[in-house]
């Protein structure tokens, strides 16, 4: 009998699990489960975080396409600062004219840049040259940033951009043409009063 006991002993071992190999096979399952669900929810802010830059990219070409067309058509473009709220974005559009912001800038200085060098001689030793070219000092630099806040970091998507300002140009060209209509009607320059 004890023959038969021993047999049925070992044939119980080798047929099921112990307790220990149970447990270790839970925690290994717990452990590839928690790393799923750590890489799913990384993955889903990712996401999000994919999506809101998107829209903020989409956003910002947007507006920098309307004032590109507002400048294109002879439409205004106003120097200055705006901030818009957009949720869940914040807009900062800011649009600087190049020969004030390089105001004072010397000509004799070489410069890297061609917007600082044409910014510069808009207002330096060329101004009266300035009224004659279609480009010095009616170029306008414009920065365009959008911000959100994505967790416990502020994140920007940005667009800069440089737009001649024809408006500008041609008012410049409309006040100069009226202030020669105006100067050649003066009757104290009519030629019959000379000596």
């Amino acid at each position: 009998m004890n023959d038969s006991h021993t047999r049925l002993a070992t044939h119980h071992q080798q047929i099921g699990f112990t307790l220990m190999e149970v447990l270790g096979a839970i925690a290994i399952l717990g452990i590839s489960y928690t790393m799923l669900a750590t890489s799913s929810i990384d993955g889903l802010r990712l996401i999000g975080e994919s999506t809101r830059r998107s829209d903020a990219s989409l956003l910002a070409d947007s507006l920098l396409a309307d004032i590109e067309l507002m400048a294109e058509i002879g439409q205004p473009i106003y120097v200055g600062f705006d901030e818009l709220e957009e949720e869940p974005f914040t807009v900062v559009v800011e649009i600087l004219d190049l020969a004030e912001e390089f105001a004072g800038s010397s000509s004799d200085v070489e410069s890297e840049d061609l917007l600082e060098f044409l910014a510069a001689e808009a207002n330096g030793p060329f101004s009266e040259f300035r009224d004659s070219n279609w480009l010095l000092g009616y170029l306008r630099e414009v920065h365009i940033s959008v911000q959100w806040q994505e967790g416990a970091k502020e994140i920007t998507v940005s667009r800069t951009a440089y737009i001649y300002d024809q408006r500008a140009w041609m008012e410049t060209q409309l006040n100069q043409g009226e202030q020669k209509n105006a100067n050649s009607g003066d009757p104290s320059e009519s030629p019959g009063d000379g000596p």
